[in-house]
């Protein structure tokens, strides 16, 4: 076997957690030399590609010839933190947790509450509406045109440690994060189609299907914002407890107005519009599209990202709340699949930065590792 045939098998009996403790012995001296660089480098470059052949775009920085690279794919983690890591025991915890699962509740117009899950197939609603509910968290409004529907509003709510998909009455589908509400009718009137957001989805507005009736604008209310669209697709994150609103587009135009000054600007494929509920103004930035469409990808991808808004996330897909102790606003840059344990997200951190992590009744408690 030559050596470079060696390295390869190395690395994917490592990804796969195969490794012998010999062969994690052998693998970390590689590390630390950078003999393997190229071939950790050639790894990540086949899993950083997605199922249309679309290079990802993440970056992953390299600050000194001696940084610690640790990646894992396929179930494992890639992350990286900016500052020389200092390894450690792995983080203290009292019973893994799992990550966030097709569950939701939907609230019907006359308010009964019915809990999503796969044993759910079909729910009834009267006015010739067929609702229907897949294996796979995914909820499906058809309604009869033939037949005249009174106006009706369910409202379906994804609780943290959840995910759903949404496929509304006009063809619109919908992707709700965890931590998410959404109020919607039924079905959709002539002239506008108007929903009610609190927490995060990403919207693939469907076009009128008979121009001769108009545009049918889709309207996207949250506390913050009002957001106009035709038939476009984009992100909106609008959680109760984060001062700002972030609205990005993907492809179409969509009009962003602030619903308390009335201002309005026109967003263009690639930009995002925020909105502090403190300040009059809409900011318009350029999205790192990659990081924002993470969460819908089935991902979690950071890029010069707080521990605060890391935990933010990880509380709301874990169902976990976080606990500081005196740590400083440290930044992190990485990739990680949405699918793994908490347990392994954590290890991951706490080997390559200066944090330690402690979970104890679904609660992660963080303070600065001691000095070596």
């Amino acid at each position: 076997m030559d050596k470079d045939t060696f390295y390869r098998n190395l690395i994917r009996r490592y990804r796969d957690g195969l490794a012998t403790d010999e062969e994690l012995e052998v693998f970390a001296q590689l590390l630390r030399s950078g003999e393997i660089d190229a071939h950790l480098a050639e790894s990540m470059d086949q899993q950083l590609y997605s199922g249309q052949g679309k290079k990802r775009t993440f970056r992953l920085t390299y600050t000194y010839a001696a940084a610690f690279i640790l990646f894992c794919i396929l179930g494992y983690i890639v992350f990286y933190y900016q500052r020389q890591g200092h390894y450690a025991a792995p983080a203290t915890i009292a019973g893994d947790i799992h990550a966030a699962s097709n569950q939701a509740i939907l609230t019907l117009a006359d308010g009964r509450r019915v809990k999503l899950d796969a044993t759910v197939n079909r729910i009834s609603e009267s006015g010739g509406i067929q609702i229907l509910n897949d294996k796979d968290g995914k909820i499906s409004y058809y309604i009869n045109p033939e037949r005249e529907t009174a106006e009706l509003y369910h409202e379906i709510s994804i609780p943290k440690g959840g995910k759903y998909q949404l496929a509304l009455a006009d063809g619109t589908m919908v992707w709700l994060n965890a931590d998410t509400r959404l109020k919607f009718p039924v079905q959709f009137n002539e002239k506008q189609r108007e929903v009610e957001l609190v927490g995060e989805a990403y919207f693939e507005v469907k076009q009128p299907v008979d121009k001769r009736k108009g545009d049918s604008p889709f309207i996207v209310h949250t506390r913050e914002q009002n957001i106009v669209v035709l038939g476009t697709s984009f992100n909106v994150k609008a959680y109760t407890e984060e001062i700002n609103e972030v609205s990005t587009l993907v492809t179409g135009r969509v009009k962003v107005m602030n619903s308390k000054t009335k201002q309005s600007k026109l967003l263009e494929p690639g930009q995002q519009s925020i909105i502090n509920g403190t300040k009059p103004d809409i900011a318009i930035a350029e999205a790192d599209m990659e990081e924002t469409l993470a969460w819908k990808n089935g991902d979690f991808v950071f890029n010069e990202t707080s521990i605060r808004e890391i935990m933010n996330q990880l509380g709301r897909w874990y169902n976990v709340e976080v606990e500081f102790n005196g740590v400083k606003n440290y930044s992190y840059n990485g990739y990680i699949p949405r699918n793994v344990s908490l347990l392994k997200v954590l290890e991951m951190m706490e080997r390559t930065g200066e944090l330690k992590f402690e979970i104890n009744n679904k609660k992660i408690y963080i303070k600065n590792k001691m000095p070596m």
